[in-house]
């Protein structure tokens, strides 16, 4: 999860909500104004949408209202523009507190002389689980009908865990599991979470993205990126968990709403500078979703030619990824550990060489050593004999399915 580092002053998160040199400051009449009430010409539309879904309703609360803080210190779109910044926001009251209700809300910033404003577009029902896939398609479809564009981006925010699905809880190798992919809402207790699964992510949008960026842990894997293939161009996320201060904000807005095409590299660099020069940690990486299925092509070939090698790779001599979990490591180094042959490991980098445009990784992930020479920028699971039930789970990814992995 995006869980480390998790203590930020709460004084912190109450300048963010007070404030907007600070916090956005809504104008007198924009309360109350419904999106169907919105003046649009018609096929003009927006030239590209940047979402920010930040699902806060756990104990990132103070994190995630002090990234959107730091947002408004950056190059935040002018309202006459047509590019447009949107945010999704359930925060909880106060980290601890996960039983006083609040309002799911989206809005809009913008600036407006020398201040950045938030304009009310949306409330939701304080007592929704808003982790469902209808919950957020209903937001994304508010989204596409009040600023259609043919060019929308999502940055999503939260907890996450890759492809492992919501309702795993574990066995008995699995020391700290969190059952959840990406998002968590608390129900009372941190122990008592509502989550999405990969799969819900993917049928919850109705429209193309031109990127996901996943500012959460360990989202940074082939099960996920080719789970989202068809959904979107490019894949921003970390093969590793997440420190918990999250993204560089301040620079997002003029990176992916700049001229031309969304500087996701520049998203990417701005974040691993952010954390190597604060002598913090991370791991970061760009991937080509066009060319997610090339990668399944030639690693089926790979696994039917060492299918007796697939359950058999000693993870100790494969580059770990874990630091709270234990069930994450290197694709390509997986590859390496299964015996493939020079051939073989020739046509996959040549595929990852296109697939990941940009890794970086700071020389250790906490305590877990990242070994320049064998981080592909690109994780996986590796299938053992001790996780009968994980495993079954993994059969039935797309992933697992289109590849062979486990048959």
């Amino acid at each position: 999860m995006k869980n480390l580092k998790a203590i930020i002053l709460e004084m912190l998160c109450a300048l963010a909500i007070v404030s907007c040199t600070a916090v956005p400051e809504p104008f007198p009449d924009s309360r109350d104004r419904l999106p169907y009430d919105r003046e649009i010409t018609p096929g003009l539309g927006y030239q590209k949408v940047m979402i920010l879904y930040s699902e806060g309703y756990n104990d990132l609360v103070s994190n995630l209202a002090l990234n959107i803080n730091q947002f408004c210190q950056g190059d935040v779109p002018y309202f006459n523009e047509r590019n447009v910044v949107l945010v999704y926001s359930h925060a909880a009251e106060r980290r601890g507190d996960y039983t006083t209700e609040t309002a799911p809300v989206l809005y809009r910033l913008y600036t407006h002389g020398d201040s950045v404003c938030k304009d009310t577009l949306a409330t939701f029902d304080p007592k929704a689980n808003t982790l469902t896939p209808g919950f957020m398609r209903s937001v994304m479809e508010t989204i596409a009908r009040t600023f259609p564009s043919r060019h929308y981006g999502l940055v999503i925010s939260s907890h996450g865990n890759g492809w492992i699905p919501s309702d795993y809880s574990g066995e008995n190798l699995d020391m700290s599991i969190a059952p959840s992919w990406i998002g968590a809402q608390y129900d009372g207790s941190y122990r008592n979470r509502k989550s999405l699964d990969i799969s819900q992510l993917r049928d919850a949008i109705p429209f193309r993205l031109d990127y996901i960026a996943f500012d959460a842990c360990l989202m940074g894997g082939v099960e996920v990126a080719y789970e989202l293939k068809d959904l979107c161009d490019y894949i921003v996320a970390s093969p590793t968990e997440v420190i918990s201060d999250g993204f560089n904000y301040t620079n997002m807005a003029s990176r992916l709403l700049g001229d031309g095409d969304p500087d996701l590299q520049g998203l990417c660099e701005d974040y691993f500078n952010m954390c190597a020069n604060s002598d913090s940690y991370a791991t970061i990486g760009l991937y080509d979703c066009s060319k997610m299925q090339d990668l399944a092509d030639v690693s089926r070939d790979i696994f039917e030619a060492h299918r007796d090698e697939v359950m058999l790779v000693n993870t100790w001599d494969v580059q770990s990824y874990n630091y709270t979990f234990s069930y994450n490591y290197d694709f390509r180094d997986y590859v390496r550990a299964m015996n493939a042959s020079e051939e073989e490991l020739q046509a996959l980098d040549k595929v990852l060489a296109e697939l990941v445009i940009y890794k970086n990784s700071t020389p250790y992930f906490i305590s877990t050593p990242i070994d320049p020479d064998r981080f592909s920028g690109i994780g996986t699971y590796i299938p053992t004999s001790g996780r009968p039930t994980l495993n079954s789970c993994f059969r039935e990814t797309a992933w697992s399915e289109a590849t062979g992995l486990l048959q």
